[in-house]
């Protein structure tokens, strides 16, 4: 618009579609389903700088996102020792829109003890979404394939809720001098269904000791509330499940089970409660961090980090089982936490000017609620949802080793290969019905081993009405996944019912193909 004055519009379109998207060694095609997605948004950027040096951002943007899921027919569900049979129980189609409006005002800088670069702004969002959830019934089969437990549904599964989210933010960039700078500010929220105040603050600060600059130090901590999701605005909407059990010679035990959705209020001490107001709160997460990084020689640095983040106030999902039928649910909760803590030590160095490669070992723990609604209920619906239980994630990995680098070689071509080296992930063993046997996620894949690499040349690209000076280039190669071909199992036969127990199935194979990039 101006020298000082810049606008910018961009659009973004989106689409995706994966067929059997679930499947795996134990998930055939018929029992998988296809997903799909399309979506585009629209955004909208000023950007005005004062004749001060201060600087107003205006963001405006606009989403629309469609999604789908569906099995490949109407046949029941089953469950198997084995794995999956018939079709996919869940079809679901989702229509959610966002409107984000987001201005910043940057002050021009300040001197007061060093130097001050302060910023203040808003963020105001709305999302909906409207939608529905169709499911068939599911069946629990088994040694002999007799029908164990049942799981039919009862409802239209009409879905749809909304969520308007304000908050304001103030942060100063504090540059006391050449060695010591501050990072610090808060955000204030309030959440139409969520919580109506939430102050986060943080700070961060950055020390260089010395006058050789071979030392830094960083440190941090600050609290982010998330937002609530709005499968939990619409959950007491969703098809009610009625679980029947029998016994081998197929007759039914007791009376169907019916598990009303409800909401679960996490204070209370009376035992479970129904009602029908979803708990004003929404996740919070505390972080706090600590690294150093310090030049060992002339061309070799080392970095040690330390990572610790806490979320609290979690929805998770409970199904609350009276062996009588009554008082029996299914029940969302926001009392869920999970804990994530990292140590990391990474080696960078380059010994000759044509090789450069960094060494990083981490050790990590993951702990926390294993229910949450988005492990249950995103991207698929679980068949089957065990009573919720705090342990070890299933995205735990207590120690792993990477290397990577780059090799120049003759003819101008470069080496780029990788090494992971890590624990294998957890898995649970479970019974036919699928309840944990033992602790969850207490057995383990084997280590896991994988050698990728590339190799390839860059050539100077030339286009028609550009600058000759441009530096696009065109890299052109050959990579290989996993060059060793070491079997890396994806899948366990993890059902103790199974004579199969405890094999592995679905290895990783080889991947070979071609290079083909456009850079800068």
């Amino acid at each position: 618009m101006s020298p000082r004055h810049l606008l910018d519009v961009n659009l973004n379109i989106f689409p995706l579609r994966r067929q059997f998207a679930n499947i795996n060694a134990l998930v055939p095609q018929s029992a998988s389903s296809d997903y799909g997605q399309r979506g585009a948004s629209i955004g909208i950027s000023d950007s005005y700088q004062f004749s001060s040096g201060a600087l107003l951002n205006t963001d405006f943007r606009y989403t629309r996102f469609d999604s789908h899921a569906h099995g490949q027919g109407l046949a029941d569900m089953q469950i198997t020792p084995e794995g999956w049979g018939g079709n996919f129980f869940n079809s679901w189609s989702r229509t959610a829109n966002e409107f984000e409006f987001r201005p910043a005002f940057q002050l021009s800088r300040k001197s007061w003890h060093g130097q001050h670069e302060l910023k203040i702004g808003l963020d105001a969002s709305h999302r909906s979404y409207a939608g529905s959830s169709i499911s068939r019934p599911v069946q629990l089969l088994g040694p002999n394939d007799f029908v164990a437990e049942q799981i039919v549904y009862q409802g239209a599964g009409l879905l749809s809720g909304a969520a308007t989210e304000v908050g304001e933010f103030v942060e100063d960039h504090w540059a006391l001098n050449t060695h010591l700078a501050v990072d610090m500010g808060a955000r204030l929220s309030s959440q139409s269904i969520g919580r109506q105040a939430a102050l986060g603050p943080h700070v961060g600060v950055a020390y260089a000791p010395g006058r050789n600059g071979k030392t830094v130090i960083r440190a941090g901590a600050g609290t982010v509330y998330g937002h609530v999701p709005l499968l939990a605005v619409s959950f007491l909407d969703n098809p009610t499940r009625v679980i029947s059990f029998f016994d081998p010679s197929g007759t039914i035990v007791g009376e169907p089970v019916l598990l009303q959705n409800t909401y679960l209020p996490s204070d209370t001490v009376l035992g479970p409660q129904l009602i029908q107001r979803l708990p004003r709160t929404s996740p919070r997460t505390f972080t706090w961090s600590v690294e150093v990084d310090r030049d060992l020689l002339r061309n070799v640095s080392l970095k040690l980090s330390y990572l610790d983040t806490q979320t609290r106030d979690l929805f998770t999902v409970d199904p609350l089982i009276n062996i009588t039928g009554s008082n029996s649910m299914f029940a969302l909760a926001n009392s869920g936490t999970s804990r994530y803590r990292r140590v990391e030590a990474t080696i960078h160095a380059r010994p000759f000017e044509r090789v450069d490669f960094n060494v990083s070992y981490v050790w990590s723990r993951a702990r926390g609620d294993l229910n949450t609604l988005s492990d249950t209920f995103v991207p698929f619906e679980q068949p089957v949802i065990r009573p919720n239980m705090s342990g070890v994630l299933a995205s735990d990995v207590p120690h792993r080793l990477v290397g990577w680098g780059f090799f120049k070689l003759p003819l101008k071509l470069t080496l780029s290969p990788v090494v992971d080296v890590h624990t294998g992930l957890p898995f649970s063993k479970v019974d036919v019905l699928q309840n944990y046997v033992g602790s969850p996620d207490s057995l383990r894949f084997p280590t896991f081993f994988s050698l990728d690499a590339r190799i390839y040349r860059e050539f100077a690209l030339r286009l028609p009405f550009m600058d000759r000076s441009s530096n696009r280039k065109l890299r052109f190669g050959l990579y290989s996944l996993n060059l060793t071909n070491h079997q890396n199992p994806h899948d366990v036969y993890n059902n103790v019912a199974s004579p199969l127990f405890g094999q592995f199935a679905g290895y990783q194979r080889r991947i070979d193909g071609l290079v083909l990039d456009f850079i800068d």
